[in-house]
């Protein structure tokens, strides 16, 4: 399990990196909720995370 989330983490970062945005939606699942920050209420979608 460590190296599969090593690895996830990777692709996850280099992605994020590479301002690669497609290839990050590709690591996360569809029912992502991705807090932009502590305050504001989460993404529900992808298509709300791409339009941030």
């Amino acid at each position: 399990m460590k190296i599969k989330y090593e690895n996830w983490i990777k692709e996850f970062m280099e992605s994020w990196k590479e301002l690669d945005y497609e290839h990050t939606l590709k690591t996360l699942d569809e029912n992502v909720q991705y807090y932009e920050n502590p305050i504001d209420e989460p993404c529900q979608s992808f298509e709300e995370v791409i339009n941030l």
